[in-house]
């Protein structure tokens, strides 16, 4: 009878034991759970930043080549510019040559003139 109740207790505790072991377990794997959520909404939300900054990047490389554009567009119309300037310049340069050379033929002329009436 004994040994009965002896048996009994040692498998109430052993049962004990494992109802134990197993509600560790299970907080364990709660645990578990909860952290691994925590992490899910963790990567989510990286996930979210991420595309966010991709987005950021998109625009800011959509502005680049919009500017670059018109960085292109304002270099052909100052080169255009400088050119029509230097063109200008060159057909000024050529009107006031060609009156110098005017006024040196009138100024030889005159002095052939003067010459020949210095002869009269």
């Amino acid at each position: 009878n004994n040994t009965r109740k002896r048996k009994f207790d040692d498998g109430g505790a052993a049962l004990s034991t494992v109802q134990e072991r197993e509600d560790g377990l299970s907080r364990a794997l709660n645990q578990l759970l909860n952290h691994s959520r925590s992490q899910m909404t963790t990567m989510t939300n990286m996930q979210h930043a991420m595309n966010n900054i991709q987005g950021e990047m998109k625009y800011l490389r959509e502005k680049c080549d919009t500017m670059e554009r018109s960085l292109h567009t304002v270099h052909l119309m100052v080169g255009s510019a400088s050119s029509n300037m230097l063109e200008t310049t060159y057909k000024f340069r050529d009107r006031v040559d060609s009156r110098f050379a005017n006024v040196e033929n009138k100024q030889k002329y005159h002095e052939v003139l003067l010459r020949n009436q210095k002869w009269e």
